[in-house]
C-alpha cells in the first residue's frame, strides 16, 4: 500500500509541475489560432480562422489584452466575376453579425473578420450573399481525431530543443508566442512564432506529429 500511494503522489507531482509550466507558457501566448472551419459550394470555398490575438498587435515581446477573432476568406473560381461586395452573415449565442467584405473586381477571393463575443465550435453555418444570390453553407472544423492540440503543439517544440527556440524559451528577455493552426488541401500543421522586442523566428510544425518541418 505504501508502494501504491508514493506513486500516486510522484504521479500527481509530475502533473502538478506540467501544469504549471503550460501555464507559464499560456500567459506568453499572444495569438491562438486554434481551429479553421471549412466549406464550399459550386461556386466557391470558404475558410473560417476562429482565433483569440492580441488587440492592437504589438511585437514588444508582451502579451497584451486578447479579443476574440473570426476571420473569413472566401475564394471563388476563376471564372467568377463579381459584381458587387459579398455579404456574410451568421449568429452564434444568439447574436446575429452581418459584415459587407472588400470588394475586389480582380481578385478571385476576399477576406472579412468579426470579433463575435462568443465564437463558434467546430460547427457554423454561413450565409453568403453574391450579386442578389444567397447560399447557406455549414461549415466544420478541419480538425480530425489525429490532429495534436496547441499545447501539444508547442510541448513538441519545447522538447525539441531547438537552439533558435531554446535561446528565446530558456532566456531572459520578455518574449510572445504565436500559434496558428494551417489548414491547406487536406493537410494540417502549425505554426508558431516567437517573438521579441528584437528579433523573432518561426517554426512550422506537422499537425499531426509535432515534427518540425521548417525554420524561419
Amino acid at each position: 500500500m505504501k508502494k501504491i500511494a508514493l506513486c500516486v503522489i510522484l504521479l500527481l507531482t509530475f502533473q502538478l509541475s506540467g501544469c504549471k509550466k503550460n501555464a507559464e507558457y499560456e500567459d506568453k501566448i499572444s495569438q491562438l489560432r486554434y481551429d479553421v472551419l471549412y466549406g464550399e459550394t459550386d461556386d466557391f470555398d470558404i475558410t473560417a480562422y476562429v482565433e483569440k490575438r492580441e488587440d492592437p498587435v504589438c511585437q514588444d515581446g508582451l502579451t497584451g489584452e486578447t479579443a476574440n477573432f473570426l476571420t473569413f476568406k472566401i475564394e471563388f473560381d476563376r471564372d467568377t466575376v463579381l459584381k458587387s461586395s459579398p455579404v456574410i452573415e451568421f449568429e452564434t449565442d444568439g447574436i446575429k453579425y452581418r459584415k459587407e467584405t472588400e470588394y475586389k473586381p480582380l481578385s478571385d477571393f476576399v477576406y472579412c473578420f468579426f470579433s463575435p463575443k462568443k465564437l463558434p465550435d467546430k460547427k457554423l453555418n454561413v450565409k453568403i450573399t453574391t450579386d442578389e444570390k444567397s447560399e447557406t453553407v455549414t461549415l466544420l472544423s478541419a480538425k480530425t481525431k489525429s490532429t495534436l492540440t496547441y499545447n501539444e503543439a508547442l510541448n513538441s517544440l519545447i522538447k525539441s530543443k531547438t537552439p533558435s527556440a531554446t535561446e528565446i524559451f530558456d532566456g531572459k528577455t520578455p518574449y510572445e508566442i504565436k500559434i496558428r493552426l494551417i489548414y491547406s488541401d487536406g493537410y494540417e500543421c502549425y505554426f508558431i512564432g516567437l517573438e521579441t522586442k528584437e528579433k523573432s523566428v518561426g517554426f512550422l510544425l506537422d499537425g499531426s506529429t509535432g515534427e518540425i518541418i521548417a525554420i524561419k
